[in-house]
């Protein structure tokens, strides 16, 4: 289940004495998170839907095995999810069965005293309609990407030679944008790789929950270094790329993820530049590359690279921080880079 927007009944309180509904669980556990003035920055951005999402999880833990069928969506079309969201609704106006509430109190003492991000604490994300699982192992599932897969005829126009037969997802983790891109080409094949194997475990495991095992394969390897000469007509990726100055100050929520999902050396550009310079050699003559990189991280490259031609993406809050390269694009620049090199080689 995803939600979009928070609920904004009469709130109601849990006290002694009364039994509260689920509405009423949830209108306290929003005060609760709201109170505690935690970070939302990795993981549902408002109050209001973080409690929400554990309130939802609580419920699954204590209902029997097929009303938590008929409450779940994960690879569901959209009349299913109608049916889990409107189940979800009727299930917020009753009392919750026994051992709700231990199981609510668990959670959010996880979340509130340990500040442990609320994806970990029931081990499913939110990304691009569905749940994932995961683990502290893989980055919790976000992405700008995640906005071009909500345009589907916007994300079509970047193939002028049809859609792409082969993806790559360059740093998998979890394996959300490999198999979201899986759901948005139905006739393409994809491969997800990570240095991690921690994290393809969790990634395999996504595979089977959404039946993509004939269609995702998932392979270990640091960046190309393990891919020969496989070329692939998108790699998409949302690597590493938080400068050192901001990783050092960076919420405590953030600090029980994997450093090495968010770790972009001293500039934020020490896997960039390495995607950068090594991508066009496993793109397809018509093969793109679509990567977020963040603001600060657009910036540096900006500056830094000013001749190198990539294609900003303008999303709805005034931000990009996401570009896509063309295999030209990209060979262009390195030649540039080299011209530039034996200028100052002749020079000295």
């Amino acid at each position: 289940m995803k939600r979009t927007e928070c609920h904004s009944r009469n709130r109601q309180t849990v006290s002694a004495g009364r039994q509260p509904t689920l509405q009423g669980w949830l209108d306290e556990a929003t005060a609760q998170i709201t109170a505690a003035e935690v970070s939302l920055e990795n993981g549902m951005q408002e109050a209001c839907l973080e409690a929400e999402f554990l309130v939802y999880h609580a419920l699954l833990r204590v209902l029997p095995a097929e009303e938590v069928d008929r409450l779940r969506s994960e690879g569901g079309e959209r009349r299913k999810i109608a049916k889990v969201l409107a189940r979800w609704q009727n299930w917020l106006q009753r009392q919750p069965p026994p051992g709700f509430a231990a199981i609510l109190t668990e959670f959010l003492h996880k979340r509130l005293q340990q500040r442990l991000p609320a994806a970990y604490v029931v081990g499913e994300a939110p990304f691009a309609g569905h749940l994932y699982l995961v683990t502290p192992a893989v980055l919790i599932p976000r992405s700008r990407i995640e906005n071009m897969l909500a345009d589907a005829k916007k994300l079509r126009r970047l193939f002028d030679k049809g859609e792409p037969k082969r993806i790559l997802d360059l740093g998998t983790g979890s394996g959300c944008l490999a198999i979201a891109f899986a759901m948005a080409f139905p006739e393409a094949q994809v491969e997800g790789v990570d240095v991690s194997p921690a994290a393809l475990a969790v990634a395999a495991a996504n595979g089977c929950r959404f039946r993509m095992n004939s269609r995702v394969s998932w392979r270990q390897s640091d960046l190309f270094a393990q891919l020969g000469k496989s070329r692939y007509s998108l790699i998409v990726s949302n690597p590493p790329y938080v400068d050192q100055q901001s990783m050092a100050v960076l919420p405590q929520e953030y600090r029980h993820e994997p450093a090495l999902a968010l770790d972009g050396g001293v500039d934020g550009l020490a896997v960039v530049e390495p995607i950068l310079r090594q991508a066009a050699d496993h793109l397809t003559a018509e093969g793109v590359l679509i990567c977020e990189v963040g603001d600060e991280t657009e910036q540096r490259m900006r500056a830094r690279w000013p001749t190198l031609q990539v294609n900003w993406i303008p999303f709805h809050f005034g931000a990009s921080g996401v570009f896509v390269a063309s295999r030209k694009n990209l060979l262009d620049w390195a030649e540039q880079l080299a011209g530039q090199g034996r200028e100052v080689t002749e020079a000295d």
